[in-house]
C-alpha cells in the first residue's frame, strides 16, 4: 500500500448518480462599476444608522424563502418561478446604472474644467511681451 492516502480516490464510489434536482442560475448585474466619487458613509463605528440617510422600503434577504416555506419537491416550473428576478430589483439596479452615468458625467465635465483652468494662465500674470518691455526700460541721465 502506498504511503501517501489521497481522498480523490474514493470519491467516484460516493459521487450521486441521479438527483433529479433542478437548478436555475441566479441573475446577478453587471458589477463591480467604475467610482466616479469617493464613497459616503451611512454608519457610524458601532455600525447605527446615521440621521438623514434613506432606507430601503424593500427587505434585504429580498424574497427569500426558507426549508419550511418549499414545497416537498422541487421541479422545473417551481424552480423557475423560485428563481424570477424581482421586478423591483431589476428597477432599482436600472435607476442605479442611470443616476452613476450621469455622476460619471457630471465629474469628467469638472475634472476638464478644473484641467483648462490650470492650463490657461491667470490674469494676474503679465504677459511675456510686457515683461520684457518693463526689464528694456534704461534710465538715461542728461549731462547738461
Amino acid at each position: 500500500m502506498s504511503q501517501y492516502w489521497h481522498g480523490h480516490w474514493t470519491d467516484d464510489a460516493f459521487a450521486p448518480k441521479r438527483l433529479q434536482n433542478w437548478e436555475v442560475p441566479k441573475w446577478y448585474p453587471s458589477l463591480p462599476n467604475r467610482h466616479c466619487i469617493t464613497t459616503k458613509f451611512i454608519a457610524d463605528d458601532n455600525g447605527r444608522i446615521l440621521d438623514g440617510v434613506k432606507k430601503d422600503k424593500h427587505s434585504p434577504w429580498g424574497t427569500y424563502k426558507g426549508t419550511w416555506e418549499l414545497p416537498k419537491k422541487i421541479t422545473r416550473s417551481i424552480a423557475k418561478e423560485l428563481s424570477i428576478i424581482p421586478q423591483y430589483k431589476k428597477d432599482s439596479w436600472e435607476l442605479y446604472v442611470k443616476k452613476h452615468q450621469k455622476l460619471c458625467k457630471k465629474m469628467e465635465q469638472i475634472k476638464k474644467k478644473e484641467k483648462e483652468e490650470i492650463m490657461e494662465p491667470s490674469k494676474d500674470t503679465p504677459k511675456r511681451d510686457q515683461t520684457d518691455k518693463q526689464s528694456c526700460i534704461f534710465v538715461t541721465k542728461d549731462e547738461d
